[in-house]
Parts: structure tokens; C-alpha cells; sequence
């Protein structure tokens, strides 16, 4: 799942090492937020049952595809805006789908309350705590690393293109007075 992750990403972005980054941050996120709901489940009384692993794998599939969707429209926003109004017009974009996917999830879930074997119920329920904190981890914390590493990205890029741009200055430059030696050498020094 990771290396999918890792490939999905790498080619959305030109430089691999922010996309490993992003890819290891979605990854984290979710698995932050599925510990989270687990625990916040064990707060709450529900027992924890051989089938409850399973959550884990659940969350990083809903949430993975939510985290995929917001990098995806923060690399399609146009860049002529600030990094800070793409990620705002990102998380508009993707929050009806992320939303409804999430909902419809969870919804499902809370279906599987009315079971009456009580380790479905308590799974269910489980479940449906996780993934409402996996959708709030999504909107959260990984916009809000997206966002520290993209600036990051985004500064690294535009020293580079300075540099770039200072480099053909001084060489034009360099260019400029080797001819005006060159003509010197030309017309005065070899006439010596």
C-alpha cells in the first residue's frame, strides 16, 4: 500500500523526495488518526475484539483516498495564487466528496449496530468512531503539513530559479567583457 502510495504521488510532483514525504505524511495521518479512534473507542467502553485489526486497513483506505484527493486539486490550483488560497480552494473542492464518502462510511457502519452478534456491533461501532477521525485528520492535520511542506517546496524552488537567473546575469555579463577584451586585444594590443 505504501509503495502504491509513493508511485501515485511521485508522479504528481516533479521532485521524488516531497513526493515520499507526502506520501509517508498521508500515511502517518491516517494511522494517527486510526490509534486515536481506536483509543478513543476503548475509552468509551468498547472491547477490543480479534476482528477490530481489521479498522486499520479499513481507515487507510478511506483515508489515503481523501488525502490523495487534496494533493491531487492543491497540484491542479493555479499557480498565480498563493500557496495558502490553493489549499483553501483544494479543501472547498474536496470537501463535498470527502464528506459524502465519509458519511455514506460511516453510515454504513452504524448500520451494523443493529446486528445481533455482539462483536459486529462492537466492530461497527468501532469502525465508525475511526473513520469520523480519519476524515477529521484529513482536514486538519495533513492540510496543515501539506501546506508547511509545499511552502517549503515551493521557497526551495524559487531560490533555485534566482539563482538560475542570477547565473546568466554574470554570465552575460562575463560574455559581454570578453569581447570588449577581446576587441581591445583586436584592435589596440596586437598592433603593438
Amino acid at each position: 500500500m505504501i509503495r502504491l502510495m509513493i508511485l501515485i504521488f511521485a508522479f504528481h510532483e516533479d521532485s521524488y523526495r516531497v513526493s515520499i514525504q507526502l506520501a509517508l505524511l498521508a500515511m502517518g495521518c491516517v494511522l494517527i488518526a486510526a490509534v486515536m479512534g481506536l483509543g478513543f473507542s476503548l475509552l468509551v467502553g468498547l472491547p477490543w475484539t480479534t476482528i477490530t485489526p481489521v479498522i486499520v486497513f479499513l481507515a487507510i483506505g478511506l483515508g489515503v483516498d481523501n488525502m490523495v484527493l487534496l494533493t491531487i486539486l492543491v497540484y491542479r490550483g493555479d499557480k498565480n495564487h498563493s500557496l495558502q488560497h490553493r489549499i483553501v480552494h483544494a479543501a472547498g473542492e474536496a470537501a463535498l466528496f470527502n464528506t459524502l464518502s465519509t458519511l455514506t462510511t460511516v453510515l454504513a457502519f452504524l448500520m451494523g449496530v443493529n446486528s445481533s452478534f455482539k462483536g459486529i456491533r462492537t466492530f461497527c461501532l468501532s469502525s465508525a468512531l475511526v473513520m469520523t477521525c480519519v476524515f477529521m485528520s484529513s482536514f486538519t492535520c495533513y492540510l496543515a503539513t501539506l501546506s508547511l511542506i509545499l511552502a517549503k517546496q515551493e521557497a526551495k524552488d524559487a531560490g533555485k530559479k534566482k539563482k538560475r537567473h542570477h547565473k546568466r546575469r554574470v554570465e552575460s555579463d562575463e560574455e559581454v567583457d570578453n569581447g570588449a577584451l577581446t576587441k581591445l586585444y583586436r584592435d589596440y594590443i596586437s598592433k603593438i
